[in-house]
């Protein structure tokens, strides 16, 4: 209802604004469609290259995400948001071309990713306050925890990045990867036992 929305007015307009888009896009408006790719690029971008690992198979896959969505728009029922709608798109291609035999990567976990005004934010693992053997620590322990992820099954990892790194509920990833929020759970569950047995030499007992 309308009364209920209580969040700022340019924000409502900007909503009003992409589900005509949506619509236009829908019916076959291949302008609106290129605004709903400015909209999307950098978010289908950003979780392409922590799927692939690499700018070149990150910059292939949101083409081929994109190429594919520009096919299948005029399916698009709107039952989920369009960028849910998006992700699906994404994971499916990117396990699709796992399963086919390509190699799987994943990013260092201290890369820059670009937000949505395209600045650089790098995620900081490990402080400046720290001396030099500390940082030499937290240098190996992320270097362990890169290869426990890429001891993860396809899927685990889908959902490991999903959830820890794009912020995704785990009915959001249910609705990306078409299962169930128990699935999602366990694939999440299975992925953190790798990690902490991957990474218990640095747990206090």
């Amino acid at each position: 209802m309308q009364g209920n929305n209580v969040e700022p007015k340019d924000t409502g307009n900007r909503v009003c604004s992409e589900n005509e888009l949506i619509t236009s896009a829908i019916n076959g408006d291949r302008n609106a469609f290129g605004k709903i790719v400015e909209l999307y690029a950098v978010q289908v971008y950003n979780l392409s290259y922590r799927l692939t690992g690499n700018e070149p198979d990150a910059k292939d896959l949101s083409q081929e995400v994109f190429c594919r969505a520009l096919k299948l728009i005029g399916e698009f029922k709107q039952e989920s948001s369009i960028s849910t709608w998006l992700h699906r798109i994404a994971v499916n291609l990117w396990l699709n071309n796992v399963k086919h035999g390509n190699i799987v990567k994943y990013e260092s976990l201290d890369k820059s990713v670009v937000n949505e005004e395209d600045n650089e934010i790098k995620r900081e693992f490990m402080s400046n306050e720290l001396g030099p053997e500390e940082k030499v620590v937290v240098k190996e322990f992320n270097r362990l925890l890169q290869d426990a992820l890429n001891e993860l099954t396809p899927e685990q990892r889908v959902a490991f990045v999903l959830k820890y790194i794009e912020g995704k509920s785990l009915k959001e990833i249910a609705k990306i990867c078409n299962c169930s929020v128990s699935l999602v759970g366990v694939r999440l569950a299975r992925a953190l036992v790798t990690l902490n047995g991957k990474l218990k030499q640095y747990y206090k007992t």
